[in-house]
């Protein structure tokens, strides 16, 4: 799931540093960054569905299976 820092922030309020949890947890592998304030947690994610988080519009996602019909 794509997150991006303020709801990471929100989730993490509880913590004594919750600013510098991101950064810690995306050391640890339990997320990675995407891009500047986009996180996401499934490691397994396919790049065409992080595409549009990226730069959006973008023609990777016409790589996806299925996107192309064939008539």
């Amino acid at each position: 799931m794509i997150k991006t820092t303020s709801i990471l922030l929100d989730e993490l309020k509880e913590f004594a540093s919750p600013k510098s949890k991101p950064a810690r947890m995306a050391q640890s592998g339990e997320c990675f960054s995407v891009t500047r304030g986009l996180y996401e947690t499934d490691p397994n994610v396919p790049g065409y569905l992080l595409a549009g988080s990226i730069y959006g519009p973008s023609y990777i996602r016409l790589l996806q299976p299925g996107a192309i019909k064939k008539t």
